[in-house]
């Protein structure tokens, strides 16, 4: 575990980091566009075009079905948050060792906040359905911030919500938003590699790599100068 003496604050990306919410985007995708006659996603489609909000994602997704007003697609994304928000966590995963990771992390002292590019509405709800809200201090979406990831700005919004200093703090996510964002707001950065980054995590650069949410605890203590537990 971390030192309690000294906490890290941290900045936690959320898709591909601390849930697979792959699954549940590709059904609630699939559903809007069944409902509309237009061809259907694969799971591989979808994946390639999470982490950069829900606009951009829709317009990756559905570049290759034809040119799509703007005012269409405004009404094809509220059918689709309302789809999602129907039953928010029915295909959504939480990875394996996060709530216990979590937790080892809150009983620390740690200050966690979310800094995803999310909108609000679905985020707090996946946070409320998975029983994970009650591990962070703050919640700041693409909804929540002019300046969304890969901005540093965002993730300075996050640190103010959780009134953290950056100095110490630590920006965890999966892709090259993540890490950016992270880099741009002058803090440090661990990369998971399970989750849906479009290059080599390598390539991303962070300050460390973790191939396991629940590797973690021991990376900040390595970070810190420690040794760790024995």
């Amino acid at each position: 575990m971390i030192p309690q003496h000294s906490p890290i604050p941290l900045v936690l990306d959320l898709d591909g980091t601390l849930i697979d919410s792959v699954p549940q985007v590709h059904w609630a995708m699939n559903e809007v566009l069944s409902m509309e006659g237009m061809d259907l996603l694969s799971l591989g489609d979808v994946k390639a075009s999470v982490g950069d909000g829900v606009r951009v994602m829709f317009e990756k997704a559905i570049s290759n079905q034809g040119f799509i007003r703007e005012d269409e697609l405004d009404r094809l994304i509220q059918k689709y948050l309302a789809t999602y928000l129907d039953d928010p966590i029915a295909k959504t995963v939480v990875y394996e060792g996060v709530e216990e990771t979590l937790e080892e992390l809150c009983r620390a002292g740690a200050k966690m906040g979310i800094c995803t590019n999310k909108p609000s509405q679905t985020t707090r709800s996946v946070l409320s359905g998975t029983r994970l809200i009650k591990f962070f201090d703050a919640v700041v979406t693409a909804d929540d911030t002019k300046c969304p990831k890969p901005s540093g700005q965002h993730v300075l919004d996050t640190l103010d919500a959780m009134e953290s200093p950056k100095r110490a703090a630590v920006m965890v996510g999966d892709s090259e938003n993540d890490i950016e964002a992270g880099r741009a707001a002058g803090v440090r950065t661990v990369a998971v590699t399970y989750g849906y980054c479009q290059i080599p995590v390598a390539d991303l650069r962070a300050d460390a790599l973790i191939d396991r949410f629940n590797a973690l605890p021991k990376t900040l203590w390595a970070m810190k100068g420690g040794n760790g537990p024995k």
